[in-house]
Parts: structure tokens; sequence; C-alpha cells
């Protein structure tokens, strides 16, 4: 099956094949892509500064980004929502929204590939 709905192939397949500019980049079964999947957690707080010297400091989290004017994405390898939203919170700093969020097909193909299709 070839399809650019990766949704569905998702869904569907237990092997994917990646091609990019008509080049097989990738041949990864299904179970293995979920499991070594890239895992965030995206926070949202009033001090989005703060909040990083405070993930930075106690924490010893590195691999974090701004990804809106009062959000951060944290992708360090075992970010635990629990201990951030404990730590956030304890430091007196506001948190609006905590989501852990799972690396799909779509997404790995687009980090894979740069972005194009």
């Amino acid at each position: 099956m070839s399809s650019h709905l990766l949704g569905e192939v998702e869904q569907l397949a237990d092997r994917v094949g990646i091609v990019n500019a008509g080049i097989l980049v990738e041949e990864i079964d299904c179970r293995e892509l979920r499991a070594t999947s890239q895992s965030a957690v995206e926070v949202e707080v009033d001090d989005p500064e703060r909040a990083l010297r405070v993930l930075r400091e106690e924490l010893g989290m590195s691999d974090m980004t701004r990804s809106g004017p009062s959000s951060l994405r944290i992708a360090d390898a075992g970010a635990e929502p629990s201990r951030i939203a404990r730590e956030l919170v304890g430091a007196g700093i506001a948190l609006e929204r905590l989501v852990k969020s799972e690396e799909d097909l779509e997404t790995h193909f687009m980090r894979l590939t740069g972005g194009t299709a």
C-alpha cells in the first residue's frame, strides 16, 4: 500500500517504509516505531523563562524549547509530567496546561525528512 494518509497507514500497516525524493530512508516495524517514538511534555505557564530555569536547575532538564509565548516543549527522555507539575507549582509558577504527546507516524515522517513530502 502506498499512501500520503499517514494516519491511516499507521492504523493498517505492520511495517512501513518512508520514501523521500525517491529514496527509501527508513523501513521499520510499527511496533518498533511506537517503542522508539519521541515523546514530549507541553506546558503552558505564566512565567516561561522562570519555568525553564526551575526545570533546568531542579530537575536537570536540558532538552526544552519555547513553543509559544507562554508555552514550553520538554523533550528530555523520561520527562515525567507529575514531577514537572510538582516542581513548577512548588516554585510558585502558575501551570495553565500540561499535556504529554507521543510522536505519531506523520510527525516521525516530518522529522525524518525535514518536513518535505
